[in-house]
């Protein structure tokens, strides 16, 4: 039996009852006896993109990734909180989430190289900031 049936509430309800196995399951719980998801790794894909949310933020760019980081990793998070709140944590049902939270976290690692990348600044004198600021100074006469 698994570990999260209750048998002595399940006795004292329906004395005798045994689940069945559908056939089906067999390749499902030998697939659960090989591949387990390390907990430690679900910790960093839903740190990763609240890492990169923070000074994506700060310095909002053109062709940043938030909205998508936000929606994918939100969306995973959604789904295994959804599913632990409504019932149990079950692992199941975070095989769903798993693709979401990769993808999230992917992205909010590109963000993270794409902050890390930035340009650098230019001279930082009021002569440069007035001909940032006013692009008829540019040209010559």
């Amino acid at each position: 039996m698994p570990g999260w049936l209750d048998v002595a509430a399940r006795d004292r309800y329906v004395r005798g009852y045994e689940p069945e196995v559908a056939a089906p399951s067999g390749l499902a719980r030998a697939y659960a006896t090989v591949i387990r998801f390390p907990r430690p790794l679900l910790v960093v894909l839903v740190a990763l993109p609240l890492v990169a949310l923070v000074p994506a933020l700060r310095r909002r760019r053109p062709g940043s990734r938030l909205a998508e980081i936000a929606l994918l990793s939100g969306g995973g998070v959604a789904l295994i909180a959804g599913a632990t709140l409504t019932s149990a944590f079950v692992v199941r049902y975070m095989v769903p989430a798993l693709p979401l939270l990769v993808a999230g976290a992917a992205l909010a690692v590109a963000e993270l190289a794409a902050l890390r990348r930035r340009p650098a600044a230019g001279p930082d004198t009021a002569a440069a900031r007035r001909q940032a600021a006013d692009p008829t100074l540019l040209r010559s006469p």
